[in-house]
């Protein structure tokens, strides 16, 4: 099978394969952190998220959809989707999340990504809790503020503003 490495955190490993996006635990905590996933993708069922296929306990790894090649936030959709279509994407997305009453915990640049089919997808649910529930502790703000500080971050101050003023 093959596995292109993309990513992962501390006692993780992210793998493209052709069944989906393999994320492999190294560590026992990691296995814990990835086990949390299923249950929210499974609450989001695809809706700005991708879809979970399945894990084997032996091997500690998960499977999830891989949405593709998907438009890095890194990458300025500001300025490739256009200031009203992105932000229309953050509205939709927090939206999602509170209709399933999740609090994702972690939208920032690398865990979100835009897609044709999907729009604006949300990646990484390890931090995620139930709305209400005490916050994992790696971010101690709501998934609203954390979309507007990466879209005000990658406008750099009030840019935001200022694009959305100009032609």
């Amino acid at each position: 099978m093959t596995m292109e490495a993309i990513g992962g955190h501390e006692g993780m490993v992210v793998y493209r394969t052709p069944e989906g996006i393999r994320k492999v635990a190294i560590t026992d905590e990691a296995w814990r952190d990835l086990l949390r996933e299923p249950q929210w993708l499974a609450a989001m069922g695809g809706d700005h998220a991708p879809r979970y296929l399945g894990h084997d306990n032996s091997e500690r790894w998960t499977l999830q959809e891989d949405l593709g090649h998907a438009l890095s936030i890194d990458s300025n959709p500001v300025m490739a989707l256009g200031a009203a279509t992105f932000f229309d994407q953050c509205v939709d997305l927090l939206t999602a999340l509170r209709r399933a009453g999740i609090y994702h915990g972690d939208l920032t640049p690398p865990n979100l990504a835009w897609t044709e089919h999907r729009g604006l997808c949300a990646l990484d649910w390890q931090e995620s809790t139930l709305m209400g529930s005490s916050l994992p502790g790696k971010r101690d703000t709501t998934d609203a503020w954390q979309l507007l500080d990466t879209y005000m971050g990658l406008m750099g101050g009030c840019g935001a503003f200022k694009l959305a003023g100009e032609r």
